[in-house]
């Protein structure tokens, strides 16, 4: 005899057994959380935070790794990808290394100027 078992998520913060659309992980004071949101719920949480992150500043690879925060990925260039971009940034006065890491406002400027 086979068994069928179906865990549903519901909503933490609606008392109707609402279905959770999405599991959210953030940090708060350095703790991770997470919790399971409804869409009304989800797009009221996004809404919110993207007040806050508007105002806040990245910081580097922070905890959580993509655990709901608002930047995006980080994403690692190629070598070539890194070879056109120290270019970039040598051809437009930025003073970057030949190796080791690129900072951010170089990459943000290349990324802007190679839209």
């Amino acid at each position: 005899m086979a068994q069928k078992v179906e865990v549903v998520l519901t909503c933490d913060l609606d008392e109707r057994s609402m279905p959770a659309v999405e599991t959210v992980q953030f940090s708060y004071n350095g703790q991770p959380y997470e919790f399971e949101l409804c869409a009304d719920h989800l797009k009221e949480f996004h809404e919110l935070m993207q007040r806050y992150a508007s105002a806040a500043r990245p910081t580097g690879r922070g905890t959580g790794g993509g655990r709901g925060r608002a930047a995006r990925p980080a994403r690692r260039a190629s070598g070539p990808e890194l070879t056109a971009l120290r270019a970039w940034a040598q051809e437009n006065g930025y003073a970057i290394n030949e190796r080791g890491r690129i900072p951010l406002q170089v990459r943000k400027a290349y990324e802007e100027a190679n839209a």
